[in-house]
């Protein structure tokens, strides 16, 4: 008799759900949904975590894109600021028009935790 998979989620991590860059083929991603589907043992606020990580990995998916204000408050620092890592290429913006420009958040949040050093 094999042994029954078990999922375990600490909630001891160290980035939150939401914010990790899964990469897995659709076979993967309906094994995770069984999994939630299941596992009474996961707590609402993992699942809900875990179910928008899985929908991240849609490769039709568009970035979430936020305003330099909003970037600003992720980076914990002014819009000048974030205007001196564009030029820096620290941060790469998305620009609609002079005045409209728009960040990919995941990028932003990614720099946020692991800062300039790792990218």
């Amino acid at each position: 008799m094999l042994p029954t998979p078990v999922f375990s989620f600490s909630t001891k991590q160290a980035m939150p759900l939401a914010e990790m860059e899964i990469e897995m083929n659709g076979i993967t991603q309906e094994l995770f949904k069984t999994a939630l589907a299941n596992d009474a043992t996961i707590p609402p606020g993992q699942r809900k975590a875990i179910n928008q990580a899985i929908k991240g990995t849609d490769t039709n998916s568009r970035p979430t894109l936020i305003s330099r204000k909003k970037c600003g408050e992720i980076l914990d620092c002014s819009t000048k600021t974030v205007d001196r890592y564009i030029e820096r290429g620290l941060i790469q913006e998305i620009r609609f028009t002079a005045r409209r420009i728009r960040f990919d958040e995941s990028k932003i949040l990614r720099l946020a935790r692991e800062g300039v050093g790792h990218e």
